[in-house]
């Protein structure tokens, strides 16, 4: 067990002893704003990003990728979990929030697939998927073109329905101010 995981299942049962699980109200599966929030994995965001926007635990289903992106709009693990989201737990709003600053945006493929060469991912499986990382990464020339182009995707999405109300924002990380784009 490493020092982290340790670390982890020491406050973890320090949690459940000591019933801090209170303190967080119940709340159901479904989202009570019947929203979604598409955003980035930045550790920046983490805690921040739902009451910066207003929302509390329980009010949305929160998806957080790289860069708040997809690659595309019908086969991509994100679409995915917004079909699960829609259908199955009434989402009726989704909002994609980008962020400044994103590392992401500044990330070459190249340097990518270099740096997983020299951690020893075999040349073949780099190359293999060099073309999807490029495409991916190929959204990224500012943060409100990545919004716009991933809320394009969700609205053209075949597997959404055009009823869904998608909007697009970026946030600051360290104010957590939001623009919408």
């Amino acid at each position: 067990m490493t020092e982290l995981l340790s670390e982890i299942i020491s406050a973890n049962q320090k949690f459940v002893q000591n019933k801090q699980w209170q303190e967080f109200f119940p709340v159901d599966g479904k989202p009570q704003r019947k929203a979604a929030v598409l955003t980035c994995m930045d550790t920046r965001l983490a805690g921040f990003i739902l009451p910066a926007l207003g929302l509390k635990r329980g009010d949305a289903k929160v998806i957080k990728t790289a860069g708040n992106s997809l690659l595309d709009n019908t086969q991509d693990p994100v679409i995915f979990s917004l079909v699960a989201a829609v259908f199955e737990m009434g989402i009726e709003e989704i909002l994609v929030v980008g962020h400044d600053d994103c590392g992401i945006a500044k990330l070459k493929t190249e340097e990518l697939c270099g740096k997983m060469q020299s951690r020893g991912i075999a040349p073949d499986a780099v190359k293999g998927i060099e073309d999807k990382l490029r495409a991916w990464l190929g959204h990224f020339k500012t943060i409100e073109d990545n919004v716009k182009w991933v809320c394009r995707q969700i609205q053209t999405s075949p597997l959404l329905p055009k009823t869904i109300q998608v909007h697009g924002l970026v946030m600051n990380p360290q104010t957590g101010q939001v623009r919408v784009v």
